[in-house]
C-alpha cells in the first residue's frame, strides 16, 4: 500500500506546481543550487541587492540553510540538459518543484507508518493521512523547494527514530534519529533543538527500559551512553556542518521577541497555525489519549512539540515571509497529528460519529485554505499593502515591515486572498471600495493598475496546451493508478480480517 500511496500523492502534488519561484528567498536558493551544479561554488552570481542574500569578499550568498541548496542540485543539474528559452522554463520549475512533492509525498507515507505502528487500523490511518496531506499548509509546501517539506520529512522521521530506541536495534534508531536532527539543523539550526530533545528522550527511554527489564544501575548506564553517544554523533556533524556554513558566508541571524513569536503562531490572525491548518484542533485530544495508551512515546512527541515551537518562535523571522501561513512550524503538523488514527480507532458510538464529522468539516476548511492560497502566490498580497502603504504616505503601519499583516484581522492574508481573487477574476478591477483594510484606511488608492499583473500560479498556464495536457493527463492517470492500488491494497487487508 505505501508504494501506491506514494505514487498517488507525488503525481497529486506535482499537478499543482507553482508557475515560478516568486520569492527572494526562493530565487536565492536556486541560484544556489544551480552554483552549485554547475561551479560547485555558493556564490549566487546574480546582481542586485536582495534581502535574501549576504555579500562577503565580493561573493552574494544566500542566507538560507544549505541543505535545500543541496537537495535541490541535482534537480538543477537535471534541468540544465532542459531548454533555456522562457517558454520552456515551466519544464525547469517542474524539475525544482519535484523535490518538495516527493518530501511531501515520503512524510505522509512516513506518517502512515507511524499511525500503524501505533496500533491504528488501516482506514483510520489512511484517513489521517488524507488530512495532512490535503488540509494542512503540507499541501502548500509541497509546490515550493524551500526545505519546508524536508525539514517536515527529517523531524517525523526523527521523532520515529527516538521512539524506536527502547528495541533490539537501539543504536541503529539512535543513530537513524541523530542523523534526522543534524539534517534538519542544516535546513534551520534552530531544528537543533528538537533534535537534541528528542536524544535526550531516548537516552532516558533506555534508562527506564533497561531498569524495567531487571538490569542493574551499571548496565543501564551503558546502554543509556551507547544510544546518546551514537545519535549525539552524526547530530552534532550536522550542527557542525550549519554553523561552518553561516562562517563561510559571515552571517549570523539576529534572536527574536520569543513572546511575539508564540502569540504569531499561534493566535495571530495572519499566520496562526491553527487557522493555516484546521485539522490542528483534533491533536490535543489525540495526543491526550496518546497520553493514556502510551506515555512514554507521548511523552517524546510532546517535548519534541515544545522545543520545535519555542525553537521557531525565537526566530527573527519566525513568520517565513513570504509565506502561506508559517512555514517554519510546519514539522510540527504531521508529528501532532501522528496520534490522531488510534484516537480515532479508540472511540465509540456518538463520540466516534462526531469525530467523524468533525474530521471532515475540518477536512473541507483546511483543503479550502491551501487552494485560496494556491491561486496566487503569498508575496503578491504583500506587495499590494506595500503600495498602498507608500501611496497613503505611511512607510510603517505596525512595527516591523508586514507585521500588520500578521496580527491586525483586516490586513490578514486569509482576507486579502479572496478579495484578490473577486477582482482579478471578476469585472471589477478598481479594489478600493471593499478593500479589507476600508476602515482603516479610508483613503486606500484604487488598484486597477495593479490586478492586471496578478497571474493565477499555476504551471500548466505557463506551458504550451499540448505539452500541459499531455504531462497534466500523465501525472492525473499515475494519481489514480496510486489511489486505485491505495483502494485495493485497502479492501485486500479488511478482507483479511474479516
Amino acid at each position: 500500500m505505501k508504494p501506491a500511496l506514494f505514487v498517488a500523492l507525488t503525481a497529486l502534488f506535482l499537478l499543482a506546481a507553482p508557475r515560478a519561484p516568486w520569492s527572494g528567498a526562493d530565487r536565492a536558493r536556486v541560484a544556489t543550487a544551480r552554483s552549485l551544479a554547475a561551479r560547485g561554488s555558493l556564490d549566487v552570481a546574480f546582481d542586485g541587492a536582495s534581502p535574501a542574500t549576504v555579500v562577503r569578499d565580493g561573493r552574494r550568498y544566500a542566507r538560507d540553510g544549505l541543505l535545500p541548496a543541496l537537495a535541490l542540485a541535482p534537480a538543477e543539474a537535471l534541468a540544465s540538459l532542459l531548454p533555456r528559452a522562457p517558454s520552456a522554463a515551466w519544464q525547469v520549475v517542474l524539475v525544482e518543484s519535484a523535490g518538495a512533492a516527493l518530501c511531501a509525498a515520503l512524510t505522509c507515507v512516513l506518517l502512515f507508518a507511524g499511525a500503524r505502528r501505533l496500533g491504528a487500523s488501516v482506514g483510520a490511518s489512511l484517513a489521517s493521512t488524507a488530512l495532512v496531506a490535503f488540509s494542512t499548509t503540507l499541501a502548500f509546501q509541497a509546490r515550493v523547494p524551500d526545505g519546508s517539506a524536508l525539514a517536515a520529512l527529517l523531524l517525523l522521521g526523527a521523532v520515529q527514530a527516538a521512539r524506536a530506541t527502547t528495541g533490539s536495534r537501539s543504536t541503529a534508531a539512535a543513530f537513524f534519529a541523530g542523523a534526522l536532527g543534524g539534517l534538519a539543523a542544516m535546513i534551520e539550526l534552530e531544528y537543533a533543538l528538537p533534535a537534541l530533545v528528542l536524544v535526550a528522550g531516548a537516552t532516558m527511554r533506555q534508562i527506564a527500559a533497561a531498569h524495567t527489564d531487571g538490569g542493574d544501575a551499571a548496565e543501564a548506564r551503558s546502554r543509556a551512553a551507547t544510544v546518546a553517544l551514537a545519535a549525539l554523533g552524526p547530530l552534532t556533524a550536522g550542527v557542525g556542518l550549519a554553523l561552518l556554513h553561516r562562517r563561510v558566508i559571515g552571517w549570523q541571524p539576529l534572536p527574536g521577541d520569543l513572546g511575539e513569536g508564540l502569540i504569531g503562531l499561534l493566535l495571530s490572525t495572519g499566520k496562526s497555525a491553527l487557522l493555516y491548518n484546521p485539522p490542528l484542533v483534533l491533536a490535543p485530544f489525540a495526543l491526550k489519549a496518546m497520553w493514556r495508551a502510551r506515555r512514554a512515546d507521548a511523552a517524546l512527541t510532546l517535548a519534541a512539540l515544545l522545543a520545535l515551537l519555542l525553537a521557531t518562535a525565537r526566530l527573527a523571522d519566525w513568520h517565513g515571509d513570504p509565506a502561506w501561513g508559517p512555514r517554519r512550524l510546519l514539522p510540527l503538523v504531521p508529528i501532532a497529528l501522528e496520534p490522531l488514527a488510534p484516537w480515532l480507532d479508540g472511540l465509540f458510538g456518538r463520540a466516534r460519529a462526531w469525530a467523524r464529522v468533525a474530521c471532515v468539516a475540518l477536512g473541507i476548511a483546511g483543503l479550502g485554505v491551501q487552494a485560496l492560497g494556491a491561486v496566487f502566490p503569498p508575496s503578491e498580497f504583500l506587495r499590494l499593502v506595500d503600495v498602498v502603504r507608500g501611496a497613503t504616505g505611511a512607510p510603517v503601519w505596525f512595527g516591523d515591515q508586514a507585521s500588520e499583516c500578521h496580527f491586525i484581522p483586516q490586513f490578514s492574508p486569509l482576507v486579502g486572498q479572496p478579495w484578490m481573487i473577486r477582482h482579478v477574476f471578476g469585472r471589477d478591477r478598481d479594489g478600493a471600495a471593499d478593500a479589507p483594510w476600508r476602515l482603516l484606511v479610508p483613503g486606500t488608492p484604487k488598484l486597477d493598475g495593479e490586478f492586471p499583473k496578478l497571474r493565477a500560479d499555476w504551471w500548466a498556464l505557463e506551458a504550451p496546451r499540448a505539452h500541459a495536457a499531455a504531462l497534466g493527463g500523465g501525472l492525473t492517470l499515475l494519481a489514480l493508478a496510486g489511489a486505485l492500488g491505495v483502494w485495493r491494497s485497502y479492501r485486500r487487508r479488511t478482507h483479511v480480517l474479516r
